[in-house]
């Protein structure tokens, strides 16, 4: 008998509970010592939070743009994974994609480095004497932490676009979250597409993503005018314009410092 009742308590807090949670500590009420593919499949579903939310997410990402923050924004949480846990892992995929790619023999690594290095080549490359190949390679390794700090960046430049709408700076935020999230979905698919196939897809994929915008934000911010649509290409052109020179000026400062 005592060994049941030490069964039925909670090891965490010792709460006497037969729930599958704890009704004190909400501890799941599982097997203390698990076998290793139990063990494997709770870390797995404890990083990635592997559930049916993920699936209808997803599906909703790609099928219904700006349904997920219009949602969020609605208090509409529970049934989807979080915007910030969404763009981490699809951008944790992206750029394992990219780096898989690159060792297998793909020389261009994506959309964002194409534009780059038209860009970095006929301005900051040139000024500083040094190989465009080299600075990119370098502003490369930054970009997963420039992404993560520059959308703040985006959504303020979203805001003054959209000043008229009188919206909180999280909602442009969690917009703009979204819509890095599909991006970076699709521009997974590239590099994958060009290695299996041989055949660039970038253009298509940079079309995609511009379409992808233009009716999320329809449908988040629903009655935009032409000037407003504007706006928001000229913020899409500044914020594209800031993320290479971060990238490329950094990237200099760094090639030069090995040089030195």
């Amino acid at each position: 008998m005592t060994e049941e009742l030490e069964v039925l308590r909670c090891p965490n807090c010792g709460a006497e509970e037969i729930g599958d949670y704890c009704s004190r500590c909400g501890q799941a009420q599982e097997p203390l010592l698990p076998t290793a593919p139990e063990f494997f499949r709770r870390v797995t579903v404890e990083l990635l939070d592997l559930d049916a939310r993920w699936l209808r997410t997803i599906v909703a990402l790609v099928r219904h743009p700006g349904r997920l923050t219009v949602d969020w924004i609605n208090g509409h949480r529970a049934s989807w994974t979080s915007p910030l846990r969404l763009y981490l892992v699809a951008a944790a995929v992206f750029f394992a994609v990219i780096g898989l790619t690159n060792r297998m023999g793909s020389t261009e690594s994506s959309f964002v480095a194409s534009g780059a290095e038209g860009f970095l080549v006929g301005a900051l490359n040139d000024a500083a004497g040094l190989e465009a190949e080299v600075v990119i390679a370098e502003s490369l390794q930054l970009l997963p932490p420039a992404f993560l700090l520059l959308v703040p960046y985006g959504a303020l430049l979203l805001a003054l676009a959209l000043r008229r709408h009188r919206r909180l700076y999280v909602e442009h935020l969690v917009t703009l979250v979204h819509v890095h999230a599909f991006a970076f979905a699709s521009w997974t698919l590239v590099p994958l597409i060009r290695v299996s196939t041989h055949f660039d897809v970038g253009p298509l994929a940079a079309i995609w993503v511009v379409g992808y915008c233009h009716l999320a934000f329809r449908r988040v911010y629903r009655d935009l005018r032409w000037r407003e649509l504007a706006g928001i290409a000229l913020a899409f052109l500044f914020y594209l314009a800031t993320v290479t020179l971060v990238l490329g000026s950094i990237g200099i400062v760094r090639v030069g410092g090995l040089s030195a």
